[in-house]
């Protein structure tokens, strides 16, 4: 059931005294004038019904007395003893309500009357004949507060079969005065009683207006005060299913209806009030620059990070221009976009603002246009990146020092794997005796070329004595010539091992040297051991003995493969200096570095590489990883910077602990296993390299 809203201005008819005595009066007058209406047709009707029954006790008394009149008179004149009705008639006469008592005869003579001064008269009533005729009574009012009786006098000779002529009739003249008296006394008392059962009935009515109406009114008139000043929290009792209680049903429906209504709205406005206050938090505390414009380009808001961006306060900016926002060279761009020229800010995008002090500065900017209430505006989100580009710069700076820190790193593995080579060249290059052979050779070339032209041979080999000791020369020329190659030969193919290691680490430097992010399904100990190729002659040379532990059917990772050979790249060299630096101090003690690979917690496959280097202080350990941060001269800060943020931004975790200095350092790195995908281990469970230094 729904009811319909009152508003508030209609509910101004139930206030007011005036109008609250109006409707009270109105309901008693009216109570009132029924009451009397009700009373004054009472009385007249019990009045009317007094009338007939004094009439009929009139009618009923004449009756009786001329009866009994003319049951005592009929014998007295049947024998002629007038005298005797004479007396009866004046005796019958002292009733104080009969005036007269007349005997009438045929000649309408009065025989005998109550009045002696009547007897002998003559009476002219003309209905005196009728009954003569009609042996009937007949009663009639003939004014003058009278009332009078005529009777025939019916003897006991008198048969009504034969309708015998009658000669003689009683009138009896009765006097009202006596019954108005009386009369009068009954309408008095009827009045009082009319006047009391009007007190009463206009009292009663007045306690079941007040009860039934004047009651229930003012409990709507209070009610409709509370609603008016908004107080819904109530209902207004109602006991009966008359028209009230129908109203004060629908009255106190329309009440919990507003209730309900006052509810939502005040659920609105509080959850309205709580946005607003959020959304003005919001604009107050973000970092970010909000202004708002119309489509004139006019600025209509300017949060205090807008404030803080551009240099101008919200008071003084507000209806100027958002083009001051904006070096002049980019001005003509915006005011293409809010022409709907040019959609160029549609998206985030980076250009320059300008400060109130004239200084450009780089920002990130987007725009939206918004509509409301058929209004539209633009919203700028700015964001002042000057720190962003220049710490951009600075990494880009430190990451260019760090490739070529590894850079530096690889070539000097190629210049490790470069100096046997150079030292079997320069061992070629000094051996003379290939010189001297050559020149025993060419003089040996000449002689023949002479005796050759002499045709003498034969001589020279058998006679002469150069010519003899050539055969046992050149014997023994071969002999070492064979020596000679067979040594040259190894050391062209130690030079060839060499070189394929060269070739082999330019190789894996070119195939992680793609800088594009991709990511890839691959097998971490593929990429382990390409590292450990990329560092083996640092290792070699430094006798470092290198221990490989590796879990049996590790699933595959996902994650950007060149970027990880990196990192494991600086791990592998940090672990290196660090043994460097300690073998420094320690030349006796023997280099060791552990790596382990297993599978934790069933989600991640962790690496753990372990060194007996020099170790971390302890009050570095927590700025390690820092950007910036060195312990060595020469070095960036940059590596374990990048590759803790590389590991964490693969969901991954990155430790690094130490005992202290001079008791090694352990690196723990943990990537997220793809176990969606299915991968093997073709490397052996356990595996210890040593290596000697060449």
């Amino acid at each position: 059931m729904s009811t319909a809203f009152i508003p508030m201005k209609s509910l101004k008819i139930f206030k007011g005294k005036q109008i609250k005595k109006t409707i009270a009066f109105t309901l008693l007058v009216r109570m009132a004038l029924a009451t009397a209406v009700i009373t004054l047709i009472s009385m007249g009707l019990i009045t009317r019904y007094a009338e007939s029954v004094l009439t009929d006790s009139i009618k009923t008394k004449a009756s009786f007395i001329s009866y009994s009149l003319e049951k005592a008179i009929s014998p007295l004149i049947e024998k002629g003893n007038i005298d005797s009705v004479q007396r009866l008639i004046e005796n019958a006469a002292s009733f104080p309500f009969i005036k007269k008592l007349q005997l009438i005869d045929t000649h309408f003579s009065i025989v005998a009357s109550n009045n002696l001064f009547e007897v002998n008269e003559l009476l002219q009533n003309e209905a005196l004949q009728d009954i003569f005729q009609s042996n009937t009574n007949r009663s009639e009012n003939i004014g003058d507060h009278q009332f009078l009786v005529s009777t025939p006098i019916k003897g006991d000779r008198y048969i009504v079969e034969n309708n015998n002529d009658i000669n003689w009739i009683l009138l009896i003249t009765l006097d009202l005065n006596y019954e108005d008296q009386f009369f009068v006394t009954f309408k008095n008392v009827i009045t009082l009683q009319s006047v009391i059962l009007f007190s009463v009935l206009t009292i009663l009515s007045l306690i079941i207006v007040y009860r039934a109406v004047i009651i229930p009114f003012r409990k709507f008139i209070i009610a409709a005060d509370k609603v008016s000043v908004g107080d819904y929290h109530f209902q207004v009792e109602h006991r009966t299913e008359n028209e009230l209680g129908r109203f004060a049903q629908a009255f106190n429906i329309m009440v919990e209806e507003l209730n309900k209504r006052e509810k939502t709205i005040n659920a609105a406005f509080s959850d309205l009030r709580d946005r607003s206050a959020r959304i003005t938090a919001i604009l107050k505390t973000t970092a970010d620059g909000i202004v708002t414009a119309n489509t004139a380009g006019q600025i209509e808001s300017f949060n205090p990070a807008a404030e803080t961006i551009f240099g101008y306060r919200e008071a003084a900016i507000i209806n100027h221009d958002i083009k001051i926002l904006f070096p002049p060279a980019l001005q003509a761009d915006f005011n293409a976009y809010l022409t709907n020229e040019n959609k160029i800010f549609k998206k985030s995008r980076e250009m320059s603002g300008q400060h109130k002090n004239g200084m450009v500065f780089p920002m990130e900017i987007s725009i939206n246009e918004t509509e409301l209430e058929n209004r539209q505006f633009y919203t700028l989100t700015v964001r002042d990146i000057t720190e962003r580009k220049q710490f951009e710069e600075k990494h880009q700076k430190a990451y260019k020092a760090g490739m070529a820190e590894n850079a530096v790193a690889v070539l000097h593995n190629i210049g490790n794997a470069i100096t046997p080579v150079k030292v079997n060249l320069n061992f070629l290059s000094q051996k003379d005796g290939l010189i001297v052979i050559a020149r025993y050779l060419e003089k040996f070339r000449q002689l023949l070329e002479e005796h050759q032209k002499d045709n003498d041979l034969e001589y020279f080999f058998n006679q002469d004595e150069k010519g003899k000791q050539m055969i046992p020369f050149l014997n023994q020329l071969s002999d070492q010539l064979k020596e000679q190659a067979a040594e040259d030969q190894k050391l062209i193919q130690n030079m060839e091992i060499h070189i394929n290691h060269i070739s082999e680490i330019i190789s894996l430097q070119q195939k992680y040297a793609d800088f594009k992010s991709e990511s890839d399904h691959f097998q971490l100990e593929n990429v382990l051991l390409d590292a450990i190729k990329m560092v083996r002659n640092s290792m070699e040379k430094r006798g470092i003995l290198l221990e490989i532990e590796l879990a049996e059917n590790l699933p595959p990772l996902k994650s950007d493969k060149n970027k990880l050979v990196q990192v494991l790249l600086n791990l592998l060299k940090n672990a290196i200096e660090s043994i460097d630096l300690d073998l420094q101090k320690n030349p006796g003690k023997k280099p060791v570095i552990r790596l382990t690979a297993s599978l934790t917690d069933n989600r991640y496959v962790q690496l753990i590489i372990d060194d007996n280097g020099n170790g971390i202080d302890s009050d570095h350990l927590k700025d390690v990883c820092n950007f910036g941060f060195t312990t060595k001269n020469r070095n960036s800060g940059f590596g374990l910077h990048d590759s803790a943020n590389f590991v964490l931004a693969n969901q991954g975790i990155f430790n690094i602990t130490s005992p202290g200095i001079g008791k090694g350092a352990r690196v723990i790195l943990a990537l997220p296993a793809d176990l969606e995908a299915n991968g093997t281990n073709d490397v052996s469970n356990k595996s210890q390299w040593m290596v000697n230094e060449t």
